[in-house]
Protein backbone atom coordinates (compact mmCIF):
# COMPACT_ATOMS: atom_id res chain seq x y z
CA UNK A 1 0.00 0.00 0.00
CA UNK A 2 2.82 2.39 0.89
CA UNK A 3 4.61 1.54 -2.35
CA UNK A 4 1.54 1.97 -4.56
CA UNK A 5 0.34 5.21 -2.99
CA UNK A 6 3.85 6.70 -2.83
CA UNK A 7 4.62 5.98 -6.47
CA UNK A 8 1.16 7.09 -7.61
CA UNK A 9 1.11 10.41 -5.74
CA UNK A 10 4.81 11.30 -5.72
CA UNK A 11 6.13 9.73 -8.91
CA UNK A 12 9.12 7.40 -9.14
CA UNK A 13 11.70 9.61 -7.40
CA UNK A 14 9.39 10.91 -4.69
CA UNK A 15 7.99 7.42 -4.16
CA UNK A 16 11.45 5.98 -3.57
CA UNK A 17 12.19 8.68 -0.98
CA UNK A 18 8.85 8.08 0.73
CA UNK A 19 9.44 4.32 0.90
CA UNK A 20 12.96 4.86 2.25
CA UNK A 21 11.49 7.18 4.87
CA UNK A 22 8.96 4.55 5.92
CA UNK A 23 11.78 2.03 6.37
CA UNK A 24 14.63 4.22 7.65
CA UNK A 25 12.86 6.51 10.12
CA UNK A 26 11.45 3.77 12.39
CA UNK A 27 14.83 2.01 12.38
CA UNK A 28 16.70 5.16 13.41
CA UNK A 29 14.06 5.96 16.04
CA UNK A 30 14.41 2.47 17.50
CA UNK A 31 18.20 2.73 17.45
CA UNK A 32 18.04 6.07 19.23
CA UNK A 33 15.59 4.71 21.82
CA UNK A 34 17.80 1.71 22.60
CA UNK A 35 20.92 3.88 22.80
CA UNK A 36 19.18 6.37 25.10
CA UNK A 37 17.87 3.58 27.33
CA UNK A 38 21.34 2.00 27.52
CA UNK A 39 22.96 5.30 28.45
CA UNK A 40 20.30 6.13 31.04
CA UNK A 41 20.73 2.73 32.69
CA UNK A 42 24.53 3.05 32.58
CA UNK A 43 24.42 6.50 34.13
CA UNK A 44 21.95 5.45 36.81
CA UNK A 45 24.11 2.51 37.87
CA UNK A 46 27.36 4.44 37.22
CA UNK A 47 28.45 1.77 34.74
CA UNK A 48 31.18 2.98 32.35
CA UNK A 49 30.38 2.55 28.63
CA UNK A 50 33.73 3.04 26.87
CA UNK A 51 34.39 -0.59 25.93
CA UNK A 52 32.20 -2.72 23.69
CA UNK A 53 31.89 -5.49 26.29
CA UNK A 54 30.52 -3.10 28.91
CA UNK A 55 28.05 -1.71 26.38
CA UNK A 56 26.84 -5.20 25.54
CA UNK A 57 26.25 -6.00 29.22
CA UNK A 58 23.41 -3.48 29.14
CA UNK A 59 22.47 -3.65 25.44
CA UNK A 60 21.83 -7.41 25.20
CA UNK A 61 19.20 -7.50 28.00
CA UNK A 62 17.59 -4.43 26.41
CA UNK A 63 17.43 -6.17 23.03
CA UNK A 64 15.93 -9.28 24.65
CA UNK A 65 13.33 -7.10 26.36
CA UNK A 66 12.67 -5.33 23.04
CA UNK A 67 12.19 -8.71 21.31
CA UNK A 68 9.72 -9.84 23.97
CA UNK A 69 7.79 -6.57 23.71
CA UNK A 70 7.68 -6.92 19.90
CA UNK A 71 5.68 -10.15 20.34
CA UNK A 72 2.86 -8.32 22.15
CA UNK A 73 -0.20 -7.35 20.11
CA UNK A 74 0.68 -3.86 18.88
CA UNK A 75 -2.90 -2.60 19.19
CA UNK A 76 -2.64 -3.24 22.95
CA UNK A 77 0.92 -1.94 23.17
CA UNK A 78 -0.05 1.19 21.23
CA UNK A 79 -2.83 2.01 23.73
CA UNK A 80 -0.31 1.92 26.58
CA UNK A 81 2.20 3.95 24.60
CA UNK A 82 -0.32 6.61 23.61
CA UNK A 83 -1.58 6.96 27.19
CA UNK A 84 1.99 7.13 28.57
CA UNK A 85 2.98 9.70 25.95
CA UNK A 86 0.01 11.96 26.73
CA UNK A 87 0.54 11.53 30.47
CA UNK A 88 4.14 12.63 30.06
CA UNK A 89 2.92 15.72 28.24
CA UNK A 90 0.40 16.35 31.01
CA UNK A 91 3.05 16.15 33.74
CA UNK A 92 5.37 18.44 31.81
CA UNK A 93 2.62 21.01 31.24
CA UNK A 94 1.71 21.04 34.94
CA UNK A 95 5.40 21.37 35.81
CA UNK A 96 5.88 24.30 33.44
CA UNK A 97 2.67 25.91 34.69
CA UNK A 98 3.87 25.56 38.29
CA UNK A 99 7.21 27.13 37.45
CA UNK A 100 5.56 30.07 35.68
CA UNK A 101 3.00 30.51 38.47
CA UNK A 102 5.64 30.47 41.21
CA UNK A 103 7.72 33.11 39.45
CA UNK A 104 4.74 35.37 38.73
CA UNK A 105 4.79 34.82 34.96
CA UNK A 106 1.85 34.30 32.63
CA UNK A 107 1.15 30.65 33.57
CA UNK A 108 -2.10 30.25 31.65
CA UNK A 109 -0.15 29.40 28.51
CA UNK A 110 0.67 26.06 30.20
CA UNK A 111 -2.15 25.78 32.76
CA UNK A 112 -5.02 25.68 30.26
CA UNK A 113 -3.39 23.00 28.05
CA UNK A 114 -2.49 21.08 31.24
CA UNK A 115 -6.14 21.13 32.29
CA UNK A 116 -7.26 19.97 28.85
CA UNK A 117 -4.76 17.13 28.55
CA UNK A 118 -5.50 16.08 32.14
CA UNK A 119 -9.16 15.67 31.25
CA UNK A 120 -8.19 13.65 28.17
CA UNK A 121 -5.76 11.40 30.08
CA UNK A 122 -8.05 10.78 33.04
CA UNK A 123 -11.03 10.09 30.77
CA UNK A 124 -8.99 7.73 28.59
CA UNK A 125 -7.73 5.81 31.61
CA UNK A 126 -11.23 5.49 33.06
CA UNK A 127 -12.80 4.47 29.73
CA UNK A 128 -10.22 2.35 27.92
CA UNK A 129 -9.55 -1.35 28.43
CA UNK A 130 -6.01 -0.59 29.67
CA UNK A 131 -7.60 1.30 32.53
CA UNK A 132 -10.90 0.76 34.29
CA UNK A 133 -13.10 0.03 31.23
CA UNK A 134 -15.95 2.17 32.58
CA UNK A 135 -18.93 3.64 30.76
CA UNK A 136 -17.98 6.54 28.48
CA UNK A 137 -20.28 9.10 30.11
CA UNK A 138 -19.03 8.17 33.57
CA UNK A 139 -15.43 8.30 32.32
CA UNK A 140 -15.92 11.86 31.06
CA UNK A 141 -17.31 12.91 34.45
CA UNK A 142 -14.38 11.25 36.20
CA UNK A 143 -11.91 12.97 33.85
CA UNK A 144 -13.50 16.36 34.44
CA UNK A 145 -13.73 15.79 38.20
CA UNK A 146 -10.08 14.76 38.53
CA UNK A 147 -9.03 17.74 36.44
CA UNK A 148 -10.99 20.12 38.69
CA UNK A 149 -9.38 18.42 41.71
CA UNK A 150 -5.86 18.84 40.24
CA UNK A 151 -6.59 22.46 39.37
CA UNK A 152 -7.78 23.19 42.90
CA UNK A 153 -4.62 21.58 44.30
CA UNK A 154 -2.54 23.62 41.87
CA UNK A 155 -3.98 26.94 42.99
CA UNK A 156 -4.23 26.18 46.71
CA UNK A 157 -0.98 24.34 47.43
CA UNK A 158 1.37 26.18 45.09
CA UNK A 159 2.56 29.53 46.35
CA UNK A 160 4.40 32.22 44.41
CA UNK A 161 8.00 32.79 45.46
CA UNK A 162 8.34 35.92 47.57
CA UNK A 163 11.30 38.26 47.44
CA UNK A 164 14.04 37.10 49.80
CA UNK A 165 12.92 33.44 49.58
CA UNK A 166 15.93 31.06 49.85
CA UNK A 167 14.70 29.17 46.76
CA UNK A 168 14.71 32.40 44.77
CA UNK A 169 18.28 33.07 45.94
CA UNK A 170 19.42 29.64 44.73
CA UNK A 171 17.71 30.19 41.37
CA UNK A 172 19.40 33.59 41.01
CA UNK A 173 22.78 31.96 41.68
CA UNK A 174 22.11 29.25 39.11
CA UNK A 175 21.24 31.89 36.48
CA UNK A 176 24.60 33.58 37.04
Amino acid sequence: MVYDSSIYFLGAVGGVFAILGVVVLPITSGDTAFRAARLIIAEFFKFEQKTLVKRLVIAIPLFVLGFIVSKIDFSVLWRYFSWANQTTAMVMLWTAAAYLFRYGKFHWVCTLPAMFISTVCFTYLAYNKIGFNLDYQLSVYIGLGLTVFCSILFFTLLKPIAKGDPDALVDDLVKQ
